[in-house]
């Protein structure tokens, strides 16, 4: 009889971000696992302030279906309905709507999974705080994953707490940075796992490598950036480097939730948007350098970025700013101090063409590795 997880996570199966739980969810299923992966709930309110309608029509469809199998039948994903969202701008911060807003569900949560042979499980792997799932009682391991600065929270003491109840219950906490394992030890974990985020190493290494459409009008070498734009975002880093080198075609590929007017204005910088996680390895393997430009604030401080990987599997130097986790992994990646270092670490690395020793580093830190690993911590004695 097959071995049984269930995972709550903030993306929907579909989303055009495939990190963290997604990933696990693939590694669980691969190891032997039937795996339900249960996404935050769609609401009548995400339909009067969505700003997006396709990916929230794609959830609609989800839930109406009752969910779907994916990953030869191994995975089972859902989207929830409430009628009770959680908006942090609202009065819909309250303790009882935070508490019950996932377990008053159109359907019943709790009958779905049993519809669907989920109503005992090996483990219960949280990448949110849904204190609903572990509330349901029918796992024998729990696992909560922080993946960045959680502290913020304190601005809305009532979803703090609910983070602060679920890591004290949970039989591991995994943290993605050593500054989390602080931050996990400071809030009462049992029991926490530093594993830091890793690469679908076969995804971007054996992906196609097709010249993108778009690559036919931006001329080489060509520095990309992939992931998602916003506050931690550096844009004068990337403007001085545009300008000082204006020779190089710089893209980036992502959501923007910041303003980039000053990068658009350049004629070197191409903001292409949101492209499909299938078809990422294409872009990035023609391109010649990945970059990291993040502020050093302490969200970026508390992070540890998939995109140093994923460039690195595609054989790509990477130049970064530098902090203290980046450079407690021992990466071959550039750090830069500055915003002079950025320039000439850029300079050095469009001369780099000792791919091996990326690809290398990336397969070393696959998310298989990660889940040797956490099965080890997780059964100590080999067992389940």
């Amino acid at each position: 009889m097959n071995k049984k997880a269930i995972f709550g996570a903030f993306f929907h199966w579909d989303s055009f971000i495939h990190i963290g739980s997604h990933q696990y969810a693939k590694q669980f299923a691969r190891n032997g696992y039937k795996v339900a992966y249960i996404s935050e709930p769609i609401s009548p309110l995400h339909y009067i302030f969505a700003k997006e309608r396709k990916p929230l029509k794609e959830k609609t469809r989800v839930w109406y279906r009752g969910g779907k199998w994916v990953e030869d039948g191994k995975i089972w994903t859902y989207v929830p309905f409430t009628l009770i969202p959680v908006h942090r701008r609202s009065f819909l911060m309250s303790r009882w709507i935070v508490e019950n807003s996932n377990r008053i569900t159109l359907p019943y949560i709790g009958n779905m999974l049993k519809r669907n042979n989920f109503k005992e499980v090996d483990v219960l792997f949280l990448d949110e705080a849904q204190r609903y799932l572990l509330d349901l009682g029918i796992h024998k391991k729990s696992v909560y994953r922080i993946h960045d600065d959680i502290t913020h929270l304190k601005d809305f003491p009532t979803l703090f707490k609910r983070q602060e109840e679920v890591i004290q219950r949970v039989n591991l906490v995994i943290v993605v940075s050593k500054l989390l394992e602080s931050v996990a030890e400071d809030l009462g974990a049992k029991e926490v796992l530093y594993l830091p985020n890793a690469v679908d190493f076969e995804h971007f290494h054996m992906g196609l490598d097709t010249l993108p459409a778009e690559y036919k009008n931006i001329p080489s070498p060509r520095i990309i950036y992939v992931g998602s734009i916003s506050y931690w975002f550096d844009v004068d880093l990337v403007v001085f480097a545009a300008k000082k080198l204006p020779d190089v075609s710089f893209i980036l590929i992502g959501k923007p939730g910041i303003e980039l007017s000053k990068l658009a204005s350049l004629s070197n910088v191409y903001i292409l948007g949101i492209r499909n996680y299938e078809i990422l390895p294409q872009y990035l393997k023609n391109a010649d350098v990945g970059i990291i430009p993040f502020r050093l604030i302490r969200f970026t401080k508390a992070s540890h970025p998939n995109k140093l990987y994923y460039y690195m599997a595609c054989g790509l130097p990477v130049v970064s700013t530098k902090w203290k986790e980046l450079e407690y992994i021992k990466s071959p990646t550039y750090l830069a101090s500055n915003k002079e270092d950025f320039v000439e670490f850029l300079k050095k690395a469009l001369n780099d063409n000792d791919k091996d020793k990326y690809i290398r580093f990336a397969k070393a830190n696959s998310w298989g590795k990660r889940y040797e690993k956490l099965m080890e911590v997780l059964y100590p004695d080999g067992g389940d």
